[in-house]
């Protein structure tokens, strides 16, 4: 259980690694309204650092002017679709389009 948001850039070197007080009691929080059974349960934390994509989505594509590169940043929850991200790579590498609808994760919208 974790939030999922930017708080401010850091410097990897230099990350605070303890989560804050405030930020255990908003994850408990949380897990007292969607998951009661475990809200009381004793936490463990860790801070974890991942990037992020400005709008946070997915980019899956072609690198501009390198129609040979394909980009998959995944925004830091990219994991848990690894799956069906390997099987739309897949389509892309062998000059397929995917069945899936990936314009929304088109990299040049970032330009």
């Amino acid at each position: 259980m974790a939030p999922h948001n930017r708080l401010a850039d850091c410097d990897p070197d230099n990350v605070q690694r303890q989560a804050t007080a405030e930020e255990i009691n908003r994850t408990r929080i949380f897990m007292e309204r969607c998951i009661p059974s475990l809200a009381t349960q004793d936490m463990r934390s860790e801070v974890c650092m991942y990037t992020l994509t400005p709008d946070r989505d997915f980019w899956i594509g072609p690198l501009s002017g390198h129609p040979n590169v394909f980009i998959v940043a995944l925004s830091g929850h990219g994991f848990k679709f690894a799956p069906v991200l390997g099987e739309i790579l897949s389509d892309l590498l062998e000059g397929q389009n995917s069945t899936f609808d990936i314009s929304m994760f088109d990299p040049a919208r970032a330009s």
